[in-house]
């Protein structure tokens, strides 16, 4: 009986350690995943800093659009990085970061359809045209509505980014 007790206790205690050795591990690799994270965002705002210090210095300049396109291509790609990690480590960093891509999305989007819109070879008819310019129009509103969010302020950030995005499916969805 007492043999049966001890192996008892004994496979309570093993089990205890190994769940406490497990837990351990587990909050190390989120500690490591939280300094990775921090790393690539304080280099994403880095990034986002240089770029619109080279936009505001270089103003009508070719070389210099060139920079920023390729600065936007890093940009972008950054942002998917910090994206991803930010989901597994803090899910309000990861809408937060949602967010600010979303802006920077839409207004990319919005310079690639005007650009289209006034083209020589444009393919819309007057019609069409003028649905596309009320809609751009709209899109500049939703984006003027981002760029006042205060992304690291905002309560509720998942809820904040699917109001943008179904704004967003709203405004598109009129052509």
């Amino acid at each position: 009986m007492k043999l049966k007790i001890t192996i008892l206790v004994g496979t309570l205690l093993i089990c205890l350690l190994i769940g406490y050795a497990a837990s351990n591990a587990a909050e190390y690799n989120k500690e490591k995943k939280k300094e990775h994270y921090n790393q690539l965002r304080n280099e994403f705002v880095q990034q986002k800093e240089d770029l619109e210090q080279l936009s505001k210095e270089s103003r009508n300049n070719p070389e210099a659009k060139e920079k920023i396109s390729e600065m936007l291509k890093e940009i972008r790609g950054k942002a998917m990085e910090v994206n991803a990690l930010a989901k597994e480590v803090d899910e309000e960093a990861y809408y937060r970061s949602k967010i600010e891509s979303f802006t920077y999305a839409l207004e990319g989007t919005i310079e690639d359809e005007k650009i289209a819109l006034e083209s020589k070879d444009s393919p819309f008819d007057l019609e069409t045209a003028e649905k596309w310019r009320k809609v751009i129009k709209e899109k500049e509103n939703l984006l003027e509505e981002c760029k006042k969010i205060e992304v690291e302020s905002v309560n509720n950030p998942k809820q904040v980014y699917e109001e943008l995005r179904t704004k967003a499916h709203e405004i598109t969805s009129q052509l």
